[in-house]
């Protein structure tokens, strides 16, 4: 193409027809800056498809994440199902009078085992970590899922904040009335390191001091309760969130 241009320009100069070479100058002008617009554009659109393909991809992964928050979510909420279950049946035995010297041992046990235990609040961050440090937030195009995806986050965060603080009270208490009712000797693993007793003293001593398991046991219920509400709202959340990005990827 070039060859044939030069050609035809060198005809031309050579023939004197100036006129006709200030057009064929002109065309050759258009013809590379067609050519160069040209160019631009594919660039262009390359550099939109990089883009598109990246928004894709980390859509992808926050709905993975969360899928995964979904499953850590529902299993804590068993675990404090559990907890609080075990909490209920302790301090109704320790409230029955009726209640049998095993009976209340047991639920002792149970409650020790579950309902003083603190599960551990945990989340999967890295995509939008990715996102936020990066500065790739932008790649996202819808403005709208954008600003959720952050407000997601942001109260993924306030809701381990909130029940990291509820569980270190809770547990510092435990711990402390633990030590203080020398409460490990109901704990089937370390009972065997205390002094024998049998179990009508140790049921006893239960009922003796029953007011104040029940008011320990009521610190963890508490912080239970507040964590269960939490987690539960938290998980419908974030099942919304898996919806609206999935509805932006099918739009695509």
């Amino acid at each position: 193409m070039l060859f044939l241009l030069r050609k035809i320009r060198r005809k031309l100069l050579a023939q004197n027809k100036v006129t006709s070479y200030l057009f064929y100058a002109i065309g050759e002008i258009l013809l590379v800056v067609i050519g160069i617009l040209i160019a631009v554009q594919i660039d262009g659109w390359n550099d939109q498809r990089k883009v598109m393909t990246e928004e894709e991809g980390y859509l992808k992964r926050l709905i993975a994440e969360n899928k995964q928050d979904i499953g850590n979510f529902s299993r804590l909420i068993e675990d404090l199902n559990v907890a609080m279950q075990s909490i209920d049946i302790f301090c109704a035995t320790l409230n029955d009078k009726s209640a049998s010297d095993s009976v209340i041992l047991y639920t002792a046990q149970e409650y020790m085992n579950y309902g003083s235990i603190v599960p551990l609040f945990s989340s999967s961050r890295s995509t939008f970590d990715d996102l936020s440090n990066t500065g790739n937030l932008k790649v996202i195009s819808n403005i709208t899922l954008r600003d959720q995806i952050i407000h997601h986050y942001a109260e993924v965060l306030e809701v381990q904040k909130r029940m990291n603080i509820n569980s270190d009270w809770a547990l510092a208490l435990d711990m402390a009335f633990i030590n203080e009712t020398y409460g490990m000797k109901y704990v089937p693993i370390t009972a065997h390191l205390f002094p024998t007793k049998t179990k009508r003293q140790l049921a006893n001593e239960l009922r003796k001091n029953k007011f104040q398991y029940i008011n320990n046991a009521a610190v963890g219920y508490w912080a239970d309760t507040d964590a269960l509400n939490l987690l539960n709202a938290l998980k419908q959340k974030s099942n919304e969130l898996i919806i609206q990005i999935e509805n932006e990827l099918n739009q695509d």
